[in-house]
């Protein structure tokens, strides 16, 4: 973080807790140690100082740090695997893989067979382009539900 930051952070706890202390020292401190990390997650920890335990009081500048990776590390290590999904073979993060693409990717695969038994020839680039929601409700509208699907089986096994 640059100073300049530094002291809009420190500024910021003051505006929240008016016994947090602006002397020169302190702020000298917070400067040096807060230099090596970046704005945005200084100000997520402290976004979680005011949603924790101990919201009544100013954060610590080692709570602030805690667990923070410096902009150097964060070159180094991203904290995260890259994979290939083993569906469209795409590389991606195993973060953004497990809690977005997976789903969307297997619904994707999965409706490309139904669009073409109802004529539609479509690739998966094109049905990439829509959201989960989106897709899911095409989903809907060709393959049956439950109920239908009881009704088809009904049918299979009396006719």
């Amino acid at each position: 973080m640059t100073k300049a930051e530094t002291l809009k952070l420190l500024n910021k706890i003051k505006a929240y807790y008016s016994n947090f202390s602006l002397e020169d020292y302190v702020k000298e401190e917070w400067i040096e140690r807060l230099k090596p990390y970046e704005q945005e997650d200084v100000l997520d920890k402290f976004e979680e100082h005011l949603q924790g335990d101990k919201a009544k009081e100013p954060p610590k500048l080692h709570f602030i740090t805690k667990y923070l990776l410096t902009t150097e590390q964060k070159k180094r290590y991203t904290g995260d695997f890259i994979i290939n999904c083993n569906l469209c073979g795409k590389e991606m993060p195993l973060k953004e893989y497990d809690n977005v693409h997976y789903k969307k990717c297997l619904l994707i695969k999965s409706l490309i067979p139904v669009l073409k038994e109802h004529g539609e020839d479509v690739s998966y680039d094109v049905l990439d382009e829509y959201d989960y929601e989106t897709l899911d409700r095409v989903w809907e509208k060709y393959v049956p539900t439950k109920k239908d699907l009881k009704d088809v089986v009904g049918n299979i096994a009396n006719g």
